[in-house]
Order: structure tokens, then C-alpha cells, then sequence
């Protein structure tokens, strides 16, 4: 049971002595507007000086000694204002244990693609707005968490070069920037910037590249993996029409060889990494590869049924690649093997990959009675770990199986390393009696899968799921096509939110980053946190910014760091290379000594220390 009789200095309080406390310097952030949980820094600086209080010929006795208060504050003050979504929160009997959700709330448009923000909002497009029926993203939603979901929570980005982004990939830039790749315009990118409300038009690819995905390199560079033409999804009913042979793929259809990105000089094919085994027309392996930096600084990815990897930079930068082996054969209505682009995985620890459900090549039928699709397959429960450590040949250990079946679900790692699955269907993309509405957490030490509350809509096709800094979990979309058409959103408010107080819950007493030395950190350098009070601290970890569209998150990944702690103050080490943490966005959290965790404040990790 989870303490709720600690002494606890308010934050309030506490907050206020930081922002009259010595702090010194400005903090050198690289271009991007970053936010911890929203809203905006305070550069705190040497207080005022004050004349001392005339004496007195009868001074008052000194008063007994004050308890012991948080003083020390830091260069940048963090702003801790509540999500008024959050704070107003009236818990569940059993939210402590099963967690909660939101009831329903309006989306301005169907949120297929969604992408967490440096400044603390959250970007979302798949549709124009209002609108069930359009595949067609050429503009992007941004929401503020801060301002809660009413007028003026939501602004509108337009893309004035209609380039349309519906079944793009994305990944942020160590600028800040948005990079969005491919998609219904299938040879063009974008980098979004939210600062300046602005969208350019990059070069572009050579191979065509919808329902591809994009990932930063350990070097910062992105690599594009995969794709093809646009609605192309029957390719595996066909695969040997789609290869011709060559290392550009401009006319087969599906794009096999691999392109990085370089700002400035646009896009470069890495035409010794191309791979039919790993990005071909077979069992739609090109479909949205699944793909990470590993420690040896190669990609390691999950296409389909082989598993991979890539070296970026042999060859004198055209790179290799090699099919380490097969996963599971094909589906199968048999065994259930967990494997597709309907599959979701994530790297919950470094070096560490939950790949969980699937059983399907493609969207599919959308219920018993549509035959507008034919590839009905029942979904897979099945979850494997691949162990790839500190290189890219993984050790494949079989977990325990979740709870529910399910095709075109989510996973997303928590700031306690647990991973959440949400969402899905049984059976195809069926809605109805087959869409699984509850969710489930995988717990790493336990191997077990807790069943959570359930949700009110279904979230199947299209579908995303996006941790916030608060803790909670964005839910959005499903649907265009599918069983649903989903404009509106939920939030999922996990165990750690609440704590249980003589039989009642309520809301959880969280530690605070008060204020932190810099926002902008180089690899191997140290990071100073204030906390709002002196308590053990059992973790702190680094949770990369999530970048989610069809069971997909290349951007998220889970680190654990080294830090000291003296009473209100941690000393933390970022990683030490780009292998570990590519260059980009991190929430940095700390973890009581009961693994609650703190809101999550948004960092820049870039470059080598000087």
C-alpha cells in the first residue's frame, strides 16, 4: 500500500524559494522550444539585494529552528502547472490497481498519425478536419495538455505545399523540427515547425515511400526503411512482380533500398544496404519496418517474419545489411504467431524489444460481412522478447502472452519501464464483439500481464497511443477506413497516478523536478535536478519522445541513468554516444522509492561533451 501520511514540503512553497534563489546562467538550448509537461521555463537568476532592518534596542528572541527547506535551486525553473484533465480528476474504486480512463472527448480530426512535441504538445493528423471519410493529411492538429481539452486547447498548421502526409513516418530533428516522410505524396517529406507554425517541403526520395518508417542514427542522420506505392497493400498476394533486380526501385512498387537524410543536401540511397529479405513485397515486409538504433550503433529491425540489421556506414557510407533470420515462418490460423505489420513492438529497455501481437500481413476485412477486403486472420496474444544487448545478433526468449489477442494494437513503455497494450481486435480489423477495449501492463520483473479498465471506444486500424509528460497516455483515432471512424480522443491514467489512503483513492503525492541545470545536455555530460523535497530517489530514466501511426513507435525507447543524490538534489549522467540515445527528445522522470513516477520534463541530448 502506498504511504499517504509523508511530510511533504507544498510545491507551491517550494517552487517560490526556487524562483528567488541563485541560479546563474542562461541555458544554451540548441534553436527548439522545449517544455516540461507543458508551459514555459523560468531562467532564474541572483535575488535582489535588501537592506538590512534597523536595529532594535529590544530584539526579539530568535525564533526555534525552521524545518528543513529546499533552497538550492537550479538555472531553469521547471513550470509544474497541472493538466486541468488531470487535477480534477475524481479516481475510480480500483484506479490504484487497474488504472482509468477518460470519458470520450472531442478530436478535431481522425488522429491516425501522433507525435509528441520538444515544447510539451502533441501533433496529430490523418485527415482534414472534421472529416470520417478523407485519406488526405495535408494539414496538422496541435494540442496543448496545458490548456485541457476546450476552446483553445487546439491549433491548425497548414501545409501550403499539399504535400499529403496520410500514411507518412516521423521523427523529430535534433532542431526541434518534425521531419515527416512519405505517405499518400509518396516521393516527398516535410519538416514541421511548430515555433514558426510552418511547414517546408524537403527533396526528394528516390524510391517511393508510403507506409515507411523513419528513425534517427546514432550520428542524428535519419534513415528512411521500406515503403512503397500508395495503397499498394496486396503486394504479398504477388511479391516477384514488385523486384526487378535493381538497387533503385523507382518502378517495382516497393522500395528495398534504405535512403539517409542530410539537412541541407536532401536525401542519399544506401545502395549497398538493399534487402528484399528485409524490405521487400513479400509478407508485406515493407510495411512500416520495425527498427532501432542498437549499442553497436547498426539498426536492428522486425520485418514481418525476418529479423535484421543494418550497418549505415560500411561500405564508404552505402551501407550493408543482413537477414539474421526468420521469426516465425508465416501466419498462421494454427499456431497464432506474432508477427505482420498488424503486430506492435517496443524497445522497453535498452536493448530490449516486447514484440506482441499480430498474425497479419495487411488491414484486412473490416467485419464478417465486408469483401471489399479478403485477409481475415485471427489475431495473436503471443509476446517475444528479442535481447539484442550491446549489439545487434538478439537472443529471442518467449514471454508470457497477453490477455488478449489482438491485431493493430499499441504498445507503449511507461516511465516505470512497464509497457502498456491498448486496443486492438481479435479477428482482422473487426469493430463490435471482437475489438478489445481492455487494456493490459506488461511487467518486466514479474513477466506477468495485469488486465486495466477498459476503454469506451474501440481503437483498432489507424489507431495511436502517446505517453505524456503528466504520465497518462494519449489514445486517438481508428478508423478512415475501419468498423470506426473515430473523432475523439481518451486518456488512460495508469496505477502510479493513485494511491490508496484508509480504503479511499485518491490522486498520488508525486516527487517534483523543481528546476534543472541545463535543458540541453551532450552525451557523457551531467545533469542537475531539483527535487521538491528530500526523499529517496530509487531511478531516474530518459523516455525518448513517441512518434506513433499504425502500431508503430520507432522514437520511443526507455533509459535507465547513473545519478547520485544529496537530500533535495540528484547529480544524473546522460548516456554516453548516440548509440545508446539517438540525438533528439527525452522525458527525463525520477521514481520514488515506491516506483511512482515524477512528471516527465522534455530534454534535448545531442553531441559530445567539450
Amino acid at each position: 500500500m502506498r504511504r499517504a501520511d509523508r511530510l511533504l514540503i507544498p510545491t507551491v512553497l517550494a517552487m517560490a524559494i526556487a524562483a528567488c534563489s541563485a541560479g546563474g546562467g542562461q541555458d544554451p538550448l540548441a534553436g527548439a522550444a522545449l517544455a516540461g509537461g507543458g508551459g514555459q521555463d523560468t531562467v532564474t537568476g541572483p535575488a535582489p539585494a535588501v537592506d538590512p532592518a534597523p536595529s532594535s534596542p529590544n530584539p526579539t528572541p530568535p525564533a526555534p529552528p525552521a524545518p528543513e527547506i529546499n533552497n538550492k535551486a537550479l538555472a531553469i525553473t521547471v513550470d509544474n502547472s497541472p493538466e486541468p484533465w488531470l487535477t480534477g480528476l475524481s479516481p475510480t474504486p480500483d484506479a490504484d490497481t487497474k488504472g482509468m480512463w477518460s470519458a470520450p472527448v472531442d478530436w478535431p480530426l481522425v488522429a491516425i498519425h501522433a507525435a509528441m512535441l520538444p515544447n510539451g504538445k502533441v501533433a496529430t493528423f490523418g485527415t482534414p478536419l472534421g472529416d470520417t471519410l478523407a485519406q488526405a493529411a495535408r494539414l496538422f492538429d496541435v494540442w496543448d495538455p496545458l490548456a485541457g481539452f476546450g476552446a483553445g486547447s487546439h491549433s491548425t498548421v497548414l501545409n501550403a505545399n499539399n504535400v499529403d502526409s496520410f500514411c507518412s513516418g516521423a521523427t523529430l530533428m535534433s532542431s526541434g523540427k518534425l521531419l515527416v516522410t512519405g505517405g499518400n505524396s509518396t516521393l516527398d517529406s516535410v519538416l514541421l515547425d511548430v515555433t514558426n507554425q510552418s511547414v517546408v517541403k524537403n527533396p526528394q526520395f528516390s524510391s517511393e515511400r508510403w507506409y515507411s518508417t523513419v528513425l534517427s542514427l546514432a550520428d542524428g542522420r535519419p534513415i528512411i526503411l521500406g515503403g512503397g506505392d500508395y495503397y499498394n497493400g496486396s503486394a504479398y498476394k504477388n511479391p516477384d512482380w514488385y523486384d526487378d533486380g535493381l538497387a533503385i526501385d523507382v518502378t517495382d512498387g516497393v522500395a528495398m533500398t534504405p535512403e539517409v537524410y542530410v539537412e541541407g543536401s536532401g536525401w542519399q540511397l544506401l545502395q549497398g544496404a538493399t534487402s528484399r529479405g528485409a524490405f521487400g513485397p513479400d509478407l508485406n515486409r515493407y510495411f512500416y519496418p520495425r527498427a532501432w538504433v542498437a549499442r553497436d550503433g547498426n539498426v536492428f529491425g522486425l520485418s514481418s517474419d525476418n529479423y535484421w540489421r543494418l550497418d549505415p556506414n560500411a561500405n564508404g557510407g552505402q551501407g550493408s545489411i543482413e537477414v539474421l533470420g526468420t521469426f516465425h515462418p508465416g501466419i498462421s490460423e494454427t499456431t497464432l504467431p506474432n508477427i505482420g505489420p498488424t503486430s506492435s513492438a517496443v524497445m522497453f529497455a535498452p536493448g530490449k524489444i516486447l514484440q506482441t501481437g499480430g498474425n497479419g500481413y495487411t488491414n484486412g476485412a473490416n467485419s464478417e460481412t465486408d469483401f471489399a477486403y479478403d485477409h481475415r486472420t485471427t489475431s495473436s496474444a503471443r509476446a517475444t522478447l528479442f535481447d539484442i544487448g550491446d549489439g545487434s545478433i538478439p537472443t529471442i526468449v518467449e514471454k508470457t502472452s497477453m490477455t488478449h489477442a489482438r491485431q493493430w494494437h499499441n504498445v507503449t513503455v511507461l516511465p516505470n519501464g512497464r509497457v502498456l497494450a491498448n486496443g486492438g481486435t481479435r479477428i482482422a480489423n473487426y469493430g463490435g464483439t471482437t475489438a478489445v477495449k481492455q487494456a493490459e501492463i506488461w511487467d518486466p520483473a514479474r513477466n506477468v500481464w495485469d488486465e486495466m479498465s477498459g476503454a469506451a471506444r474501440v481503437r483498432v486500424y489507424h489507431s495511436t497511443s502517446l505517453l505524456l509528460p503528466s504520465g497518462a497516455v494519449f489514445t486517438g483515432g481508428g478508423g478512415v477506413p475501419g468498423p470506426v471512424s473515430n473523432l475523439d480522443a481518451e486518456i488512460f491514467y495508469p496505477p502510479y497516478l493513485f494511491e490508496r489512503d484508509n480504503g479511499s483513492v485518491r490522486l498520488a503525492v508525486r516527487p517534483t523536478i523543481l528546476s534543472l541545470s541545463s535543458r540541453q545536455l551532450t552525451y557523457g555530460s551531467s545533469l542537475k535536478l531539483q527535487l521538491d523535497r528530500n526523499e529517496q530517489i530509487s531511478e531516474v530514466a530518459i523516455l525518448g519522445l513517441g512518434n506513433v501511426t499504425h502500431a508503430n513507435n520507432p522514437g520511443q525507447r526507455r533509459v535507465p541513468l547513473t545519478f547520485t543524490q544529496d537530500d533535495f538534489m540528484l547529480e544524473v549522467e546522460m548516456p554516453e554516444n548516440g548509440a545508446i540515445s539517438p540525438p533528439g527528445f527525452y522525458m527525463v522522470v525520477v521514481l520514488d522509492a515506491e516506483g511512482i513516477p515524477s512528471r516527465g520534463v522534455i530534454i534535448g541530448l545531442a553531441g559530445n561533451p567539450t
